[in-house]
């Protein structure tokens, strides 16, 4: 599938807000269903007509057998600018 040059742009742009927010240290990663499922999703919560961006990601542990560290972030564009909502973590496994 070719990408247009302002779904490319877009798509930079994402990743640019995504990685304002998530740690460091972290890397996404897709939940394990359904599949087709990207690290990040957009669903309006709030129903306001904007949508939020969710973000998943795992921090590895730097000993194993520690479990790692997986996080969810969640952004909302309040006047013009991304802030993140919260950011729940979760050890071990996803499920």
């Amino acid at each position: 599938m070719n990408e247009t040059h302002a779904e490319e742009k877009s798509n930079k742009v994402l990743m640019e807000i995504i990685n304002n927010f998530v740690p460091p240290n972290s890397i996404m990663v897709s939940p394990k269903e359904p599949k087709s499922t990207k690290p990040y999703q957009f669903y309006d919560f709030n129903q306001d007509g904007q949508e939020e961006i969710i973000i998943t990601y795992e921090i590895e542990a730097k000993e194993q057998p520690n479990p790692s560290q997986y996080g969810v972030v969640v952004l909302r564009k309040e006047n013009e600018k991304w802030e993140k909502l919260g950011r729940p973590k979760h050890r071990g496994s996803p499920r």
